[in-house]
C-alpha cells in the first residue's frame, strides 16, 4: 500500500522548490541588472568559428550579446581568413553586427564551402536590412514611391546620400527647355503623395546655371528694381513678384522660345533694413538644401509662383 508523504517530507520538498525558485530569481535579477542600459545585438560573422571582439573584449559569435552603447573598435579574426577591423557605433537602433570573412588559405576556402550555410545566413541579414531600410526611406520620403519617372523629354530619379542617409532627387533632361516641365511633374508627384518637395536635395544634372554670380548687390529699396539693376544680362526677363513677411519672390526667365532654351529660375530676396539681398543663387526649384534659413512656406510659395 502506497504511503502518503509525511509532513517532514512535504516541508523538505517545499524547501527544495523554494530554494530552486529563489536561486532562479537571483540569477534572473543578476542577469537583468547586468543587462541594464545595454542593447541586445545579434552577432553573426561567417564562419561562425571566427573570434569577434569589441575593444579587445570577446563577444559570442552566432549569438545574442548585450552591449553598452558607445563607439568601439571591432576586430574579427580567424586563422584562415583575412582579419576585419572597423570602428562601430552601438546605439539603441543597432540590431546586428555581421559580416563575411574572406579566405586567405586553401583551408579557408574549404571552410567557406563546407559552411556555406553560415555565409548565406550572415549575408541574408544584409538583404533583410536593405529591404527594411528601403521601406523606411519610402515611408519617410513618399515621393520616392513614384520614382523613377521617365518620358521622352526627361527622367526623374533619385540617389542616396550615404553620409546623411537622405535621398537626392535627380532631374535629367534632353534639352534645357524641358526643365520647367520636369519640375512641374515633380511638384505634381509630391502633391499626389502629400509630400513636401522643399525638404529634398534636388539636382538638375549637367545644368549650367546662367544666374550664378550674375546679380550684383546694389542699394535699391525696391526688390524688383534690385534684380533688374543687378542683372548683368539685361536680356533676362524679371517678372513682377510678391512680397510676403519680409521676403520677395519672383521668376527670372532666361533664353528664348525660338531657340528652345527657355528656363524659369526662382529667386527669393530678404529685406535687410531699407534694402534687399538674395537669399541664395536663383535656381529652377528652391529647397531647404539650396536655399537654407528660409521658411518652407516661402519656399513653397516661390516654387508655385506665377504672374501669368
Amino acid at each position: 500500500m502506497e504511503e502518503n508523504p509525511t509532513k517532514k517530507q512535504i516541508i523538505a520538498i517545499a524547501s527544495i522548490l523554494g530554494t530552486i525558485l529563489a536561486v532562479a530569481l537571483i540569477i534572473l535579477t543578476i542577469q537583468t541588472l547586468s543587462r541594464a542600459g545595454k542593447v541586445k545585438i545579434t552577432v553573426k560573422y561567417a564562419p561562425f568559428s571566427a573570434e569577434v571582439t569589441l575593444n579587445g573584449k570577446k563577444l559570442k559569435n552566432n549569438a545574442q550579446n548585450y552591449i553598452t552603447p558607445g563607439e568601439y573598435q571591432l576586430t574579427v579574426t580567424n586563422p584562415d581568413f583575412a582579419t576585419q577591423t572597423d570602428t562601430v557605433t552601438i546605439d539603441d537602433g543597432t540590431e546586428y553586427l555581421f559580416g563575411l570573412l574572406s579566405a586567405t588559405t586553401t583551408r579557408g576556402e574549404e571552410i567557406t564551402r563546407e559552411r556555406a550555410k553560415e555565409f548565406y545566413e550572415a549575408q541574408g541579414i544584409a538583404g533583410m536590412l536593405s529591404n527594411q531600410y528601403g521601406e523606411q526611406q519610402r515611408t519617410d520620403y513618399p515621393i520616392l514611391k513614384q520614382l523613377p519617372f521617365t518620358n521622352s523629354l526627361y527622367k526623374l530619379g533619385y540617389t542616396y546620400n550615404s553620409e546623411q542617409n537622405t535621398p537626392t532627387i535627380t532631374i535629367n533632361t534632353y534639352s534645357v527647355t524641358s526643365i520647367d516641365s520636369a519640375i512641374s511633374k515633380l511638384k505634381s508627384l509630391a502633391t499626389s503623395t502629400e509630400d513636401q518637395i522643399t525638404k529634398y536635395d534636388i539636382t538638375i544634372n549637367e545644368f549650367n546655371n546662367l544666374l550664378e554670380n550674375q546679380i550684383q548687390p546694389n542699394e535699391s529699396s525696391n526688390p524688383l528694381e534690385y534684380l533688374k539693376s543687378g542683372l548683368k544680362d539685361t536680356d533676362y526677363q524679371v517678372q513682377t513678384g510678391k512680397q510676403e513677411n519680409g521676403y520677395y519672390y519672383t521668376n527670372i526667365v532666361t533664353g528664348s522660345e525660338e531657340r528652345y532654351t527657355v528656363v524659369t529660375y526662382k529667386a527669393i530676396l530678404i529685406q535687410d533694413g531699407n534694402f534687399w539681398r538674395l537669399t541664395s543663387t536663383p535656381y529652377p526649384i528652391l529647397t531647404e538644401i539650396n536655399t537654407p534659413n528660409v521658411p518652407s512656406s516661402i519656399l513653397e510659395a516661390a516654387n508655385n509662383f506665377s504672374n501669368n
